[in-house]
Order: C-alpha cells, then sequence, then structure tokens
C-alpha cells in the first residue's frame, strides 16, 4: 500500500502520512504472503492540541491537553522503516505550554514545555518542564504564623522557574509494553489529592523503572507547616494475621 500526502483530520489536529507498508489482499484461508519480513517505510508528521493516546500507558492521567487552544501545542514527526514484525521508529516530538490532568490530583501540571527525540526505538528525554503549584491561591495551612518563625532562623531557598522535571528515556521495541527508566525531580510542588487525603506543599525526587512490573522508588519530603494528611486511615496501616477457621 503507497501513501502519497495522506491527510487524516481529527477533532484536534491534522496528521500527513507518506510511504508504503506490505499488506495481504489474498484470501486469508488459503496460503498467502507472508507480510511481516517485508520491508515497511512510513512517515508522520502533525500538529494537535490533544495527545489522545497517552492514558493506555498511564491510567492516572486523565488527559494532555493545549493550554491555550491551539493546535500547534504538540508537534510530532515520526519515521517507521523496517519491517512489520521488528518496526524501527525515530522521531521527534515538541510540546509547547500544555496541561496535564492526573486523575489523584485536583491541580494540574501547567506550562508544560519539552522537546523528545526517537532514536532506534528509544524515546529519549532532552527537555520537559512544568508547574504543580497551587492555582486556588488558597491557605495552604493553619500554621503560616510557625512557618515564618521558622523560615526567620532557617530560611527556605527561593526557587524560580518551572518547579517540576522529567528526565530520562523509554524503550520502544516493544510498542505497547515500554520499558521505562524515569526519574523526576520537584521543588515546592503542590500536591491537593482529589479523595481529600492529603494537601500541602514539599519536594520530591522519584525514579520510575521497569516494564511488565513498573517500580516506584523515591521520597516526598513536606515542607515544614504546609503539609497535611487530611484523612489519614490507620486500618491501611495495620497487619493483621488471617485467622483460621
Amino acid at each position: 500500500l503507497y501513501l502519497d500526502d495522506f491527510n487524516i483530520i481529527t477533532d484536534s489536529g491534522f496528521y500527513t502520512m507518506t510511504g508504503k507498508i506490505p499488506i495481504n489482499t489474498q484470501n486469508p484461508s488459503i496460503d498467502s504472503v507472508d507480510i511481516d519480513n517485508l520491508p515497511i517505510n512510513i512517515s508522520l508528521i502533525g500538529h494537535t492540541n490533544k495527545i489522545e493516546f497517552i492514558s493506555p500507558y498511564f491510567n492516572s492521567m486523565d488527559s494532555l491537553v493545549s493550554q491555550e487552544n491551539i493546535d500547534s501545542t504538540f508537534i510530532m514527526e515520526l519515521d517507521v522503516s523496517g519491517n512489520l514484525k521488528n518496526p524501527i521508529r525515530n522521531g521527534k516530538f515538541i510540546i509547547n505550554n500544555a496541561t496535564l490532568h492526573i486523575d489523584q490530583l485536583t491541580d494540574p501540571i501547567t506550562n508544560i514545555n519539552g522537546q523528545f527525540h526517537i532514536q532506534n526505538n528509544h524515546l529519549i528525554i532532552d527537555t520537559l518542564s512544568g508547574d504543580l503549584k497551587n492555582n486556588n491561591n488558597e491557605v495552604k495551612t493553619n500554621f503560616i504564623f510557625l512557618k515564618k518563625l521558622f523560615n526567620i532562623i532557617n530560611p527556605e531557598p527561593t526557587y524560580t522557574g518551572k518547579n517540576l522535571n522529567l528526565t530520562g528515556e523509554i524503550d520502544l521495541h516493544s510498542f505497547f509494553s515500554p520499558n521505562y527508566n524515569l526519574d523526576i525531580d520537584g521543588e515546592n510542588i503542590y500536591l491537593n489529592s482529589s479523595y481529600n487525603q492529603f494537601k500541602g506543599i514539599g519536594s520530591l525526587d522519584v525514579s520510575i523503572s521497569g516494564k511488565d512490573t513498573i517500580y516506584i522508588q523515591g521520597r516526598f519530603k513536606p515542607s515544614p507547616h504546609e503539609f497535611t494528611l487530611t484523612n489519614y486511615n490507620t486500618n491501611d496501616f495495620i497487619y493483621r494475621e488471617p485467622v483460621s477457621a
């Protein structure tokens, strides 16, 4: 199948595909040509204001959308070569001022900007940063006086620019089962649970790795007098031996 400026229009973007891909037009009930090892050569370029394929990879992420509702927030170029059995992906992906909504948090990550490149099935994050702040400007704690007093004794550093950064890479050899190697670093970030479990400010240093089993390691350090556990259930942390009948 040969494609020549094949245009795809969606509700949120526009894509153009060119190249060739093998297909089997024979009756599947008889001996047919094995197309898995035949070469493919596909190029896809496009721009959109919403990424619609992120949820299958990260179930907790609700949506990644344009912050200003412009169709050039996400710009992508993807080249696929090799064959259907072992495709080789190369390309690049740019994010300009996006917002990420996460199911577990009431406040989204805003002002997301970044650039990735894909080289031989490895997605490498060149830069990716955003803001995770209190968008409601509400008073975050009942201990403002204690916080000010603590800061006089031990002043907190002042952070400028984006307060959340992500680095690392994702192995895409198995496209629908990627292998993650990511690091997330945040300073002075604001977390507000959608399920009324916690609320406040702190610093974050977390690594995410694995493929079929995902390992999350790291720490979250609450800021003094600026983080509250609002729904702490001790039953969730008590181990009980099973009772034999």
